[in-house]
C-alpha cells in the first residue's frame, strides 16, 4: 500500500494527528519513561534506544516505511494550542483481512482530545483506506479507555482470561477484546457527535 494520504496530517478543531518522526524523539523518550502514561498506552512496549540520534533515525525510518513493511501507523496528537499531548497507533495491520489494532494514550487534563483523535483515525482508517475493522485489547483495570471505546461504538467481543503478565508485578490479568466496524462507529448514535468532537469532516 503506497497511498500518499497515509502521510497526510489529520486535523480538527480539537486536535491534530501527525505521523510521528525523528522530530518527536525527545518527547517520545520522555513518554517511554513515564510509567503512568505507558501503563495507559502500551504496557509491553519495546525499549527505545537511549542514544537520541539513533532514536531520531529509527522514528524517521518508521515514518517512511510502507504499511506492508511494518504493519503499523503511528501519530502524535497535538491539541488546539499545538501542544503535543498524546500518541495514537494502529498496529498489526492486516491488509488481507482489512483490520488493525488501536492504541491510544493521552496525557491527563486533555478533555475530549482522546475521543476526537479516535474518531479522526477511525474515519481515516475506514473511509479513506477502506479497511473493515478496528480492534482494541483493553486491560481490565483501564476503565477510562473502556469507557471511551464503548462511547464511540466499540463492541465487547470477549474476555481473555490471564492473557497479560504485568512485567512489574508478575501478576496475570485479563484483557477485554473490543471491536469496531465502520457501520458501528458511534454505535448508531447521532452522527453530529463526530462534528462536535472533530469540528470538521475528513
Amino acid at each position: 500500500m503506497h497511498d500518499p494520504r497515509l502521510w497526510q496530517e489529520l486535523t480538527s478543531t480539537r486536535c491534530t494527528l501527525t505521523r510521528r518522526s525523528g522530530q518527536d524523539a525527545e518527547w517520545m523518550y520522555e513518554l517511554w519513561h513515564n510509567a503512568a502514561f505507558m501503563r495507559q498506552f502500551h504496557r509491553m512496549a519495546k525499549r527505545l534506544p537511549d542514544d537520541r540520534q539513533a532514536l531520531h533515525q529509527l522514528l524517521d525510518e518508521e515514518r517512511a516505511a510502507l504499511v506492508a513493511e511494518n504493519g503499523a501507523l503511528h501519530w502524535v496528537i497535538r491539541n488546539s494550542t499545538n501542544e503535543t499531548v498524546g500518541l495514537l497507533s494502529i498496529l498489526d495491520i492486516n491488509i488481507q483481512h482489512r483490520r488493525g489494532e488501536l492504541l491510544l494514550g493521552v496525557v491527563p487534563g486533555q478533555w475530549g482530545v482522546g475521543p476526537a483523535a479516535v474518531c479522526m483515525a477511525a474515519q481515516f482508517f475506514f473511509g479513506v483506506l477502506k479497511f473493515h475493522k478496528l480492534v482494541a485489547l483493553v486491560h481490565e483495570d483501564n476503565r477510562l479507555s473502556m469507557k471511551t471505546a464503548m462511547s464511540l461504538g466499540f463492541q465487547l467481543e470477549g474476555r481473555l482470561q490471564d492473557h497479560f503478565c504485568d512485567p512489574t508485578t508478575g501478576q496475570f490479568s485479563a484483557l477485554l477484546a473490543l471491536g469496531l466496524r465502520h457501520s458501528e462507529l458511534l454505535g448508531g448514535k447521532d452522527h453530529r457527535l463526530i462534528g462536535r468532537l472533530m469540528g470538521s469532516n475528513l
